[in-house]
């Protein structure tokens, strides 16, 4: 971070030079040299870490053998946990938006060995009043999902 640092300080120092030494020269018939040498100086600055070599790999680098199995396991149990929350998210809103009231809605994704998700159980508790959407839930949690949805229906009092 202090690499990059130092680097945002001398191109705001060339470019405050920069502009000192265009105010001072202002005759108008070597404009196209000094834009010139101005911009080719900005440049330099601008470009100096590359001319040194980058070294971002001591702030911003991760290395691979201090990631655990544990750490895989919990970061594709987390991406699990997300879809399965955004997917609950996305069929209350559909649900909703067709005006159907429901108490709860729980979505939980089968997946496949190569990870993609196979199959989403969705269950859906609705109040006696709404025992006869059934069709109405189905197809609105199809719409959302498609045809991979094996949509459960709880009637509660």
């Amino acid at each position: 971070m202090e690499n990059i640092n130092s680097w945002a300080v001398s191109v705001s120092v060339c470019s405050v030079i920069v502009c000192i030494a265009e105010t001072l020269y202002p005759d108008a018939r070597y404009d196209k040299v000094k834009r010139f040498v101005i911009g080719s100086l900005i440049l330099c600055a601008i470009i100096q870490p590359l001319k040194d070599g980058i070294n971002i790999n001591s702030d911003f680098s991760l290395k691979l053998d201090e990631v655990s199995q544990a750490d895989v396991n919990d970061m594709t149990q987390l991406r699990y946990d997300y879809t399965e929350k955004m997917i609950t998210r996305a069929v209350s809103r559909k649900l909703e938006e067709n005006g159907i009231s429901v108490q709860s809605v729980l979505a939980e994704a089968v997946y496949s060995e190569d990870d993609a998700v196979q199959n989403v159980k969705v269950t859906v508790n609705i109040p006696v009043s709404e025992k006869n959407s059934g069709s109405k839930i189905r197809r609105a949690v199809s719409d959302v999902i498609g045809e991979k949805a094996d949509v459960r229906i709880n009637v509660s009092d």
